[in-house]
């Protein structure tokens, strides 16, 4: 809750890390990194070092630390517009999770999934991808995917007229227990 002294922090360890030639501080460094630059909304320093974080991580050969970011990134990529980039990314972040099994940041990338059918107009993708992001959330707890989910659910139906089953969807994410 301390972007400015968590950016700062984060950098001193990013360098820390490259000058001891240690991709896996290098990779944990840059994903706390982009994790506050994403805080401050500052996007495409996001993007970066998130990037960052996952060539870290190949390098060290760490599918768990890779994960972090590939997870994130399609969000990141969608923000900027680069839609095809950000469904090919979730789709081999989704690869990496059957490896993995991180349900709760997959929640994030299915997520991502369903803002991109929403902005694609592919409403019924989104209503699956939906339904899958809520699967991913019950069985980790992890309600981020699912809170961002529900908003692009209830997007896509208010883009349809249909308002009662729009606030359904929004009903459900004050619901407690439920996201």
């Amino acid at each position: 809750r301390q972007p400015a002294k968590a950016k700062e922090m984060a950098q001193r360890a990013v360098e820390i890390g490259q000058r001891l030639k240690d991709d896996r501080l290098c990779a944990e460094a840059s994903f706390a990194l982009g994790m506050a630059q994403a805080q401050t909304l500052h996007v495409r320093e996001t993007l970066e070092s998130w990037q960052n974080a996952v060539a870290h991580a190949r390098r060290a050969d760490d599918l768990w630390l890779q994960g972090q970011p590939l997870t994130r990134l399609p969000h990141i990529l969608t923000s900027l517009g680069r839609l095809d980039e950000a469904e090919a990314i979730a789709h081999e972040a989704g690869e990496l999770i059957g490896t993995t099994q991180d349900w709760g940041n997959y929640s994030l990338t299915l997520s991502t999934l369903v803002c991109l059918a929403v902005a694609r107009g592919d409403f019924a993708t989104a209503e699956r991808r939906t339904h899958e992001t809520m699967l991913m959330v019950s069985r980790s707890r992890y309600p981020w995917g699912g809170s961002r989910a529900l908003f692009a659910q209830a997007c896509a139906r208010a883009l349809c007229g249909a308002w009662a089953e729009a606030e359904d969807i929004l009903d459900l994410l004050v619901e407690p227990g439920r996201v």
